[in-house]
């Protein structure tokens, strides 16, 4: 003999399928009103802006009931959210990105922002009278630059300050210190 309960509906001697059959359909019965209290709060804070209370769970749950419900979801696969830093949008700002990536200081920085006018009045594509000098920074065709990306800020500038800054120095644009 045995005495079961659920949710508050007592069963008698009897039967052990009717307490299963009760005990399921109360299970299903709280697992849809999580459904829709979950839905509500979460449409709720989807119109945050509007700042409209909650409105009551259509479930006849008990005050302590609600706190003690607790469903732990996993999701089948991890959400990932790719957020792709904005390209810089002047001259200015790919000198101090690439600059910053480098690891110059912020005085070197400052000093290659005035040689990229003095080279090239902040124009990537520029070209020195002569056809020799090429980019930003004016690289020479005596470097082994790639041909293809010299006239792309981003890439002449990197050059500059990886590739010829470290080996001659200010000394590579000496005509604009």
């Amino acid at each position: 003999m045995g005495v079961g309960v659920g949710m508050g509906v007592g069963v008698g001697v009897g039967s052990n399928n009717m307490f299963k059959k009760i005990k399921t359909e109360w299970t299903i019965f709280i697992l849809l009103c999580i459904i829709v209290v979950m839905g509500v709060h979460m449409v709720n804070q989807a119109i945050n802006s509007t700042q409209e209370p909650v409105p009551e769970p259509l479930c006849p749950f008990p005050e302590d009931m609600q706190e003690v419900i607790v469903i732990p979801v996993k999701a089948k696969e991890p959400i990932v959210i790719e957020v792709e830093e904005p390209e810089p949008t002047t001259i200015d700002e790919t000198i101090e990105v690439v600059g910053i990536e480098a690891g110059l200081s912020s005085s070197e920085i400052e000093r290659f922002k005035q040689i990229a006018i003095c080279e090239s009045t902040n124009n990537p594509s520029a070209v020195s009278p002569g056809g020799g000098n090429h980019g930003l920074f004016q690289l020479s065709t005596i470097h082994a630059w790639d041909r293809e990306q010299i006239y792309d800020a981003e890439y002449n500038a990197w050059y500059a300050f990886n590739v010829i800054y470290p080996a001659q120095g200010f000394n590579a644009w000496s005509q604009c210190l």
